[in-house]
């Protein structure tokens, strides 16, 4: 069996939703295709953004936001940054949530969602693209035919694995990342709080998000300076570190969940009648590893571009790269390619020095 659409957005997260919602609302049939049940199900993060102008421009209904925070404090092993009472805020929010919301978002603008579908191959045409598709609690096969594809399906992409484009999963540019939910009903935190110590991370930090009834703990670690596994280096933050132990310690461990982040923007993001988003593109933060940001703009950006390739009637790789270099790489691209400098630099001096591995050392001189 074989359907006919105008573009096929394979993953539902932040980046292929904004992307499908710029689309339809421009009068393009778009198909969201999702392998879990409901967008976010599955996502790894610690569920924090900025209250920035893109908060508002989302329009987020208050039952999305966990809590309201303008507290933060860095933990390094010689001591602790304080930037309670910041001026900045920021929003918690659980990923499940946030993801389903904007991805029913789109669908209120006319684009299509189909969860529990997974993605399992991708070939170009000569006039089109075809998908092929697998619906996961029936095992049928289903086929689509479009003009054009965006790939946002996370790290993992099928983008890198068919056509060598978007983020490449080397171990020196991908970290490991894991969380627990916690439980803790009505709990009193109102503080981001980042931990960092070579016993929580080798090379990362580790985090402490607070919600509503429950703590998001989680850590990140490069894969090249991953030496035992990443719950590990979890359990020793909520069991034997001296400050966060004290508070979660004994709480219910409510969901587990590992997965990778992107710590380099990817080379090519670009194809003919294809283009990669958000991580599948290696659009998170070199340093700091946030990349929700990135990926909204990212899939915003990338759903702009394609409707003006139908306008244009031109989906080659030379139209929607002219278009994406103009619109992306000037505004995004290079302030994360040089955050990854940095990072390049300081992890070749922590071979001489084992306090360089702390990117938060260099963060928390400006940040808040």
């Amino acid at each position: 069996m074989s359907e006919r659409v105008d573009v096929v957005v394979i993953g539902a997260g932040p980046s292929g939703s904004a992307a499908a919602a710029e689309m339809a609302k421009r009068g393009l049939d778009v198909l969201m295709v999702e392998k879990d049940e409901f967008p976010g199900k599955s996502n790894v993060c610690g569920g924090g953004i900025l209250e920035t102008h893109l908060v508002k421009d989302l329009d987020l209904e208050p039952s999305v936001i966990e809590k309201e925070i303008f507290n933060y404090m860095f933990f390094f092993p010689w001591g602790i940054v304080d930037r309670r009472h910041s001026p900045v805020k920021s929003i918690s929010f659980h990923r499940r949530v946030f993801d389903n919301y904007l991805a029913q978002r789109a669908v209120r603008v006319g684009a299509k969602l189909n969860c529990l579908t997974l993605a399992t191959g991708v070939a170009i045409e000569t006039s089109s693209v075809r998908i092929y598709l697998k619906r996961m609690n029936t095992g049928e096969p289903i086929t689509m035919i479009a003009d054009l594809v965006i790939f946002a399906d996370g790290p993992s992409s099928l983008a890198y694995k068919t056509f060598g484009l978007g983020f490449s999963r080397t171990p020196s540019d991908t970290a490991l990342g894991a969380i627990y939910e916690l439980e803790w009903k009505s709990n009193p935190l109102n503080c981001f709080e980042y931990y960092f110590d070579r016993k929580i991370s080798p090379w990362g930090f580790g985090w402490i998000f607070p919600k509503r009834h429950v703590v998001n703990v989680g850590v990140g670690c490069l894969l090249s300076m991953l030496q035992r596994s990443i719950r590990h280096h979890l359990n020793y933050l909520v069991n034997e570190h001296p400050i966060a132990s004290k508070k979660l310690t004994g709480r219910k461990i409510l969901r587990f969940a590992v997965d990778l982040i992107p710590f380099a923007p990817a080379r090519e993001t670009v194809g003919p009648r294809m283009l990669a988003v958000g991580d599948a593109a290696g659009m998170a933060d070199p340093i700091w590893g946030g990349g929700i940001e990135y990926a909204i703009h990212s899939g915003r950006i990338a759903g702009q571009i394609v409707a003006k390739a139908f306008n244009e009637s031109d989906f080659s790789r030379e139209f929607l790269k002219h278009e994406w270099t103009d619109k992306w790489e000037k505004k995004y691209w290079r302030p994360m390619q040089i955050n990854y400098i940095k990072s390049r630099i300081l992890r070749a001096m922590s071979h001489v020095d084992r306090c360089f591995f702390l990117p938060g050392a260099l963060i928390s001189c400006s940040l808040l």
